[in-house]
């Protein structure tokens, strides 16, 4: 994993070399930010693996070797919290995991 000075030395690289759609770029080091505090999961989770790919992409990062797994604050994901309360994350991220309409849930 990086350290806090690493990562942002990365990202003032990153943000000084890049040529493109800055929305793009706005949105890789939001992700990585938040990805800080809350671990790659739940960036994972939220976002369509296209983004987060591009994100990556982006940043010249893999998330997982630089961002913590999960964090205190990932609990506060509604969607990692069910996923991880469910055993399945990757069927979520995958979207292989249907819910009954009618059933409920911890947080209703």
């Amino acid at each position: 994993m990086m350290t806090d000075p690493e990562l942002l030395a990365h990202l003032d690289k990153v943000a000084a070399e890049y040529v493109g759609d800055v929305s793009h770029l706005s949105g890789a080091i939001g992700a990585v930010m938040l990805g800080r505090l809350y671990g790659w999961r739940v960036i994972r989770i939220t976002t369509t693996s296209k983004v987060y790919s591009r994100h990556q992409r982006i940043l010249s990062l893999d998330f997982k070797k630089v961002l913590p797994k999960e964090t205190e604050l990932s609990k506060k994901s509604i969607g990692y919290s069910l996923a991880k309360q469910l055993d399945k994350f990757w069927d979520v991220v995958n979207s292989k995991f249907k819910m009954e309409p009618k059933k409920k849930m911890f947080f209703e």
